[in-house]
């Protein structure tokens, strides 16, 4: 309901998972917390494929079916077994000192404007996975000499103390004065 996504504080929130074991109250959830906060970035579970597209209608930036994965992942870890270990591998995030992170071409990162060789010559054992265009087509195994645009974001396999180098850090906020019932 309305009132619990506002306790919860969905008009301050970046994302939503709607997961429930429910694909019309999933829906349901999407189509609440959309009119609540239109910027939401919402990522919908579907147990029936006929579901996505309502979902989808309903404001879900994103619908993920765990069957449909499930069989993929099945059909893959028969025939290419060690694309699935690498794969998962990449996806706990942590491989020594490496991680895999996305990164935004934003004012605030200030790699727009600029090539990939030209953002990453700071981080000499990054290596960029690709980047998906503000259009959306994504460029995977990008050159060295692509421009990166306003809105590009890019997966990027590094050092992660490189890496947070390049993430622009949020605004502080501003600090409260002592009051005596704080103290």
């Amino acid at each position: 309901s309305d009132a619990v996504l506002l306790e919860a504080g969905i008009q301050r929130a970046y994302c939503l998972l709607a997961a429930s074991d429910s694909d019309s109250g999933n829906t349901y959830i999407v189509l609440t917390a959309k009119a609540l906060n239109p910027r939401l970035f919402v990522v919908a579970r579907a147990g029936q494929a006929a579901s996505a597209t309502p979902m989808l209608r309903a404001g879900a930036d994103r619908v993920i079916s765990p069957y449909s994965i499930g069989g993929r992942r099945m059909a893959l870890s028969a025939l290419q077994p060690l694309m699935v270990d690498f794969i998962d591998t990449l996806a706990t995030g942590r491989h020594g000192e490496q991680i895999l992170a996305e990164l935004e071409a934003s004012e605030e990162s200030g790699l727009a404007g600029m090539t990939i060789e030209g953002c990453f010559q700071t981080c000499p054992g990054a290596t960029v996975l690709a980047v998906q265009k503000a259009s959306g087509t994504t460029q995977v195994g990008p050159r060295g000499t692509t421009v990166l645009e306003l809105g590009d974001r890019l997966i990027v396999l590094g050092d992660e103390a490189e890496l947070e180098a390049l993430r622009p850090t949020p605004p502080a906020e501003p600090a409260e004065e002592a009051t005596p019932e704080r103290v």
